[in-house]
């Protein structure tokens, strides 16, 4: 049996993590304007949208969770014409089953999702499913949602 020496054969290499980027603190704050802001600048879900941009990885996680969140779609054979109409959507530029995916992935992403959902004139049905993107979504003091403009768009 052949000996090793083990000195030589051993490397080390010494990392020191505190130097790099620490975990954002999170915050939540009540502004002049009456709603909740996300994180000291405000900017919270764009840092969350940085790092999911800056690993392909982490793009992928996402993307495959969304995708078995939402499953393969409604399908549409067998349902009546009422609830036909309702997945396509008809007044707004994507149908139910895009609505779901982008839905979850915001859920994934934010850990929210935000819809819009817009009555018949008679209220007795749903007309319109409109998505809005959460990170463009706030909490107001009295607890209504209203929407601010942000800087990056997913």
């Amino acid at each position: 049996m052949e000996e090793i020496n083990k000195n030589k054969d051993i490397q080390f290499t010494l990392h020191n993590f505190s130097l790099g980027e620490s975990a954002p603190i999170y915050t939540e704050r009540v502004t002049r304007a009456g709603y909740v802001s996300y994180g000291d600048d405000n900017l919270y879900p764009d840092y969350l949208v940085s790092l999911m941009n800056r690993s392909a990885k982490h793009n992928a996680i996402l993307k495959r969770k969304a995708g078995m969140i939402a499953g393969n779609g409604f399908a549409l054979e067998g349902i009546d014409g009422i609830a036909a109409q309702l997945i396509a959507n008809p007044y707004n530029e994507m149908n139910l089953n895009e609505i779901v995916y982008r839905s979850a992935y915001d859920l994934e992403l934010f850990g929210a999702f935000a819809l819009e959902i817009i009555y018949s004139k008679d209220r007795s049905k749903i007309a319109e499913v409109n998505y809005i993107p959460v990170n463009k979504v706030r909490l107001s003091e009295d607890g209504n949602l209203f929407f601010i403009l942000m800087t990056g768009v997913i």
